[in-house]
């Protein structure tokens, strides 16, 4: 009988702060996440380090991940002046609480409801199809169903 698969869990390894000056430190945090499947003979070791929230060098098995590519996170307020809640098939990044640091979505979001969200982006964007209308400010575009999330900005949904 195969093993129950269990979901991997995200630690942060370290937190070591680094003065770039005596006045300003700089806050680097590594995690690691042993991705396991039994039942395929296949262990990937994800780990990637944040520092100052900025999220960098993600490597699996020991190579950057998708080719050496550049990981990065857009700041990005989300308004949803419907009267019904919404879902953006965005990512985000959730840090804190009792799981600690990771990636979550899509985004909800209820009626009348503001909130600010750390969206990584791969290569520089991170794209989806939305459908309704939006409004768009910052380094993000929407035409044509696309939201193009490319750096900071906000999107009003309505």
């Amino acid at each position: 009988m195969a093993k129950k698969k269990t979901a991997p869990v995200l630690r942060a390894q370290s937190e070591d702060p680094t003065p770039e000056t005596p006045e300003t430190p700089v806050i680097t945090k590594s995690y690691s996440v042993r991705d396991d499947w039994k039942d395929k003979g296949v262990v990937n070791y994800v780990a990637f380090k944040s520092v100052d929230g900025e999220v960098q060098d993600l490597t699996v098995n020991g190579e950057p991940a998708g080719g050496g590519g550049d990981l990065s996170i857009a700041r990005v307020v989300i308004t949803n002046n419907r009267t019904g809640e919404i879902d953006i098939n965005l990512a985000e990044i959730i840090e804190g609480g009792f799981i600690g640091t990771y990636i979550n979505g899509p985004i909800h979001l209820a009626a009348s409801e503001t909130s600010n969200h750390k969206i990584p982006l791969y290569q520089g964007s991170n794209r989806t199809l939305f459908m309704g209308t939006a409004a768009v400010t910052g380094s993000i575009s929407f035409a044509e169903g696309l939201l193009t999330v490319s750096g900071d900005g906000t999107i009003t949904v309505s």
